[in-house]
């Protein structure tokens, strides 16, 4: 289980809005797909597919003539088990063994994501209170660390909870849930203060982003 959760926002005021009242604005994941910012690290082509292959050996055949598929491509065979997601940044053993040392998280996060940031310090109660409100509406979620896999070698399923290596300092955390029929993000979503369980936002202006031996110093 990760130390903490770090939210990241370009807009100070969605981050004021998810500590005052808990609202969980969540996009579809056909959204990171389709999205044009392809620099900001939140493009994916390759989100929720179903699988992923290397290509060797791949082709297509049209009117009678056969074409080689040139690199990695992926399939989409299945409707998707989830619909939106909302994705966090997780502190972990992983993640500080990954970054750079001395770091707690990737400085680039801070053009991809946004200048503001929001710390969760409890994260079984986060969990707690989003579990409980998805029961309440009904809803089917999952939760969990993303897991990255080699672009180069890896054969096989993805979903939403795989992701090519390119972007592991992104060190997600995703709630991914199943909301069909809606189109775009969710933005109804609301499970109460997270004042006793988050602060924040605080701006990378005042962000310390460093560890100092046991301390983790954001």
């Amino acid at each position: 289980m990760p130390y903490c959760f770090l939210k990241f926002s370009h807009e100070e005021s969605h981050l004021v809005d998810f500590v005052d009242n808990g609202r969980i604005y969540a996009n579809a994941f056909e959204y990171f797909s389709n999205c044009e910012r392809e620099c900001d690290g939140m493009r994916d082509r390759f989100e929720m597919a179903s699988s992923y292959h290397q290509g060797d050996g791949a082709s297509v055949e049209l009117d009678g003539r056969v074409f080689e598929i040139v690199g990695p491509f992926c399939v989409r065979d299945d409707p998707p088990e989830y619909s939106h997601v909302f994705c966090l940044y997780a502190v972990s053993d992983q993640s500080l063994g990954r970054v750079e040392e001395g770091k707690v998280f990737d400085d680039k996060l801070w053009h991809e994501f946004g200048d503001y940031v929001v710390l969760v310090h409890n994260v079984n109660s986060f969990l707690r209170r989003i579990d409980k409100r998805l029961s309440e509406l009904g809803v089917r979620g999952e939760t969990g660390l993303v897991q990255y896999f080699s672009q180069d070698s890896y054969e096989g399923s993805v979903g939403a909870f795989k992701k090519r290596r390119k972007y592991s300092h992104q060190e997600e955390f995703r709630i991914a849930f199943d909301r069909t029929g809606v189109d775009g993000p969710i933005d109804d979503l609301y499970i109460g203060s997270l004042r006793d369980i988050a602060y924040g936002p605080v701006h990378c202006s005042k962000s310390d982003n460093r560890r100092v031996g046991n301390r983790i110093l954001l």
